[in-house]
């Protein structure tokens, strides 16, 4: 299951955040698969990933549990940077025009 998706700033890849816990990069123009971040190496169902924005030249994903995981396209292999802020299942993620990043629980809190 796929449960979110984001267009690079110049179009030509697509990101998707999935249930099996991945992060794959498909080129836009073919549909072909150029590159996946795999958390599934963390056991829980809260590792799956949820919510996606690609901001800039990173691509940020938001896990159920609420870590946001920061990936470099061009080396995706493991995030460069793990944020996390929700003590509550996490079931959306924003982007904001200046780059503020929001994330809302299902316990109704809104992190910025």
């Amino acid at each position: 299951t796929v449960y979110a998706c984001a267009w690079s700033p110049d179009g030509s890849r697509i990101a998707t955040a999935s249930a099996d816990k991945t992060v794959m990069i498909w080129d836009a123009a073919t549909g072909a698969l150029q590159a996946t971040t795999n958390f599934a190496a963390k056991p829980a169902p809260e590792d799956m990933q949820v919510g996606l924005a690609w901001a800039g030249s990173t691509i940020l994903s938001l896990s159920l549990r609420g870590e946001l995981s920061y990936i470099d396209p061009a080396n995706p292999a493991a995030p460069t940077k793990v944020v996390r802020g929700h003590n509550k299942q996490v079931n959306c993620l924003a982007l904001g025009p200046s780059g503020i990043v929001v994330a809302a629980s299902y316990d109704g809190l809104i992190n910025r």
